[in-house]
């Protein structure tokens, strides 16, 4: 039997069901699945309308640099669909410890990911990181069973 999930207004009331957070996990997958397959589509927004603002540096738009861009979305988008997909399937099991685990995975994934976009001068990104950090820690948090 599945455990209870946390809910800080009512004990044993669950904010959200582990089936929930595994389904949101899978959305995520989805988008990097998306990612993957439209990387020009998936730059525009966020990441260039946030890093340029709209208005693209002619540099991004030379054929092997765009190329090279696609490549590294592509390459991004499957690390994203493959750690969203685990998650969702690690959340079918009832121990707190594998909600611990994945919010560990999380913090590590954070704390690198910023500090590398930040210190390559790219700090919109640790913004953006920030976003998709508050969603996954949040349906963690809010599907995690209690032991």
């Amino acid at each position: 039997m599945m455990s209870q999930t946390i809910n800080p207004s009512v004990r044993g009331a669950p904010a959200l069901s582990p089936s929930a957070g595994a389904l949101a996990m899978g959305a995520l997958a989805l988008y990097g699945v998306f990612f993957a397959l439209a990387p020009a589509l998936a730059r525009a927004f966020p990441f260039e309308a946030a890093f340029y603002e709209g208005q693209k540096p002619a540099i991004l738009t030379e054929p092997q640099v765009d190329q090279a861009l696609n490549f590294y979305c592509a390459v991004i988008g499957g690390v994203m669909a493959g750690w969203f997909a685990t998650l969702a399937l690690l959340m079918r099991d009832p121990r707190r410890a594998v909600w611990n685990a994945a919010l560990g995975g999380a913090a590590i994934w954070f704390a690198i990911d910023s500090l590398g976009s930040i210190l390559t001068g790219y700090w919109q990104n640790a913004v953006i990181n920030a976003g998709f950090g508050a969603v996954i820690v949040g349906i963690l948090l809010a599907s995690r069973p209690v032991d």
